[in-house]
């Protein structure tokens, strides 16, 4: 078997080779899967029983060459050092492959594509795994246990188990009816009385009794809960009476600080709630006594920040702040339109299932990304048709949301 497998794969690789050496596209433009069985000391994974190691790769179709005379593309080059370094011998070749965040799309999404293919066959299992440990927990513990999408898909079963795992160690600990998070961040009960667990602990079951056992003091749970939800209440009358969208706490003042409570208190005495906000798209922070009021050109547009004992809610100069700050929100929004028009056409253009921008990338470089890709389609379309895409600053397969991102700067 193991010899039928490396007689077969040096077939392929030999195909592979005369349609890289060619200068026309190869007949079908899917990726190439070697399979070989190689001597265990040539190479770095887990040798089996007989002292072979299986080596398994998958490379993208292999890029023609330009012009006669000339030799294997660079591309091509960089997937065979892949193959070659994976059975031991890229060093010994002086081969290096490209480090994946900087693959060309051409080789890249291919790997990615099948990665996420893979994971999709995979994940209903999983996630009807995860809603089972679920629902045991609150059938048995009371407990309503979510797992922030930041975390994988794939460690979100086991985070499960070590929650449950956590909870039988302190069988005396009642958490009916707490919100319990599993999220990046230290363990800590948050000031809206959820107890938020650490999905990054290197032992999360023995972490967890710890924090469980230590530091978490249940009976602040429900009053804490009880605080956030008045304190909601009070923010969305006091933005009805200022005509925002929405009053919050700002950076260096607590939701529960007395202060911002006596703001909150002034604002929604300051006049009644208007019937249609004229600044529904400012969103107030609150900061500290003595603060100056004014935009921070930190914030996203349409903020504004207040001190808490800012004098006079209703004067003429707050309300010039408020409609520079609507003003800016409204510019955003046409930015963010013209982008969402430009994304649609990308998505059209490339049969895409979904194409939105990545966490932190700016709008210049989703622009210029958006702008590429439709300047591309029809050489993207068959690579990337059929897929959700994210773009962002480095090439990455997104398991948990079903996605491929490619750098905005991508190369094809």
């Amino acid at each position: 078997m193991r010899c039928a497998a490396n007689e077969k794969s040096f077939k392929l690789l030999q195909e592979y080779l005369a349609a890289a050496r060619s200068d026309r596209s190869p007949p079908v433009a899917s990726p190439y899967r070697f399979h070989f069985f190689i001597n265990s000391a040539s190479g770095a994974a887990e040798p089996s029983a007989q002292g072979l190691q299986e080596v398994s790769v998958l490379l993208p179709p292999p890029v023609p060459r330009h012009g006669p005379g000339r030799g294997i593309a660079r591309d091509t080059r960089k997937a065979l050092a892949r193959l070659l370094t994976a059975c031991g011998i890229g060093h010994e070749l002086g081969l290096e492959a490209a480090a994946p965040g900087r693959q060309p799309l051409r080789e890249f999404v291919p790997l990615a594509a099948e990665a996420l293919h893979a994971a999709d066959a995979a994940l209903p299992a999983l996630r009807a795994s995860e809603d089972a440990v679920r629902g045991a927990l609150r059938l048995t513990r009371g407990v309503r246990a979510a797992v922030a999408p930041a975390v994988p898909a794939t460690a979100r079963l086991d985070l499960l188990h070590a929650l449950v795992g956590a909870l039988e160690r302190v069988p005396e600990l009642d958490l009916r009816g707490v919100p319990v998070s599993i999220r990046p961040g230290p363990s800590v009960l948050s000031a809206a009385g959820t107890v938020e667990l650490d999905a990054a602990a290197p032992r999360p079951a023995e972490a967890w009794r710890a924090f469980f056992e230590r530091d978490l003091d249940v009976g602040r749970c429900a009053a804490l809960r009880d605080a956030a939800a008045h304190a909601q209440q009070l923010e969305r009358q006091a933005a009805a009476a200022l005509g925002v969208g929405l009053v919050v706490p700002g950076r260096r003042l607590g939701p529960q600080a007395p202060l911002y409570r006596e703001f909150l208190l002034r604002a929604i005495a300051s006049g009644p709630a208007e019937a249609k906000a004229p600044f529904a798209a400012v969103t107030v922070h609150v900061e500290p006594a003595g603060w100056a009021a004014g935009i921070d050109p930190e914030d996203a547009p349409g903020s504004l920040r207040l001190p808490a004992d800012a004098a006079d809610l209703g004067a003429p100069a707050l309300r010039a702040l408020l409609q520079r700050a609507e003003a800016a929100a409204e510019d955003r929004r046409r930015a963010l339109a013209e982008l969402a028009g430009l994304a649609s056409l990308v998505e059209r253009r490339l049969r895409l299932r979904k194409v939105k921008r990545d966490d932190g990338l700016d709008d210049g470089r989703y622009r210029a990304a958006l702008q590429r890709l439709v300047r591309h389609a029809a050489e993207l379309q068959p690579l990337l048709g059929g897929l959700s895409l994210h773009i962002g600053l480095t090439n990455r397969v997104l398991l948990s949301q079903s996605a491929i991102c490619i750098a905005w700067d991508f190369d094809i």
